[in-house]
């Protein structure tokens, strides 16, 4: 993703980022290939703006990555993973839009007071 704030990870350093990270995450597991994921692309960036300071935002190439790609069970893509002090709280997968990510971050940014 060429956005500043969307985190690029891998498997060396997913649990110094997700895992051992203390408030929210929100990971993009996805593929050079995916439509969907291409069209999500921009709507990520952009909640990563939104987000700044707030939650962590991430993409995990599955191709590059498959480790992690089945730890975590990635059967569809893309698919979102919200982590809370490195446990998954929430998940969805499919394209979606600005508002369902929001939806998805909110019991993550409840408790922050934090608003998307």
């Amino acid at each position: 993703m060429a956005n500043e704030n969307v985190h690029v990870l891998n498997e060396v350093d997913f649990d110094s980022m997700v895992r051992r990270r203390s408030g929210p995450v929100l990971v993009d597991f996805t593929a050079a290939w995916c439509g969907p994921c291409k069209a999500l692309s921009p709507i990520i960036a952009r909640i990563a703006n939104e987000t700044l300071g707030h939650v962590l935002v991430a993409s995990v190439d599955v191709d590059a990555n498959p480790n992690l790609a089945a730890e975590f069970r990635i059967r569809g893509m893309p698919t979102l993973v919200v982590f809370q002090d490195g446990r998954e709280i929430a998940r969805r997968t499919g394209l979606t839009n600005v508002e369902g990510i929001r939806a998805l971050l909110e019991p993550a940014l409840a408790w922050r007071g934090a608003v998307a």
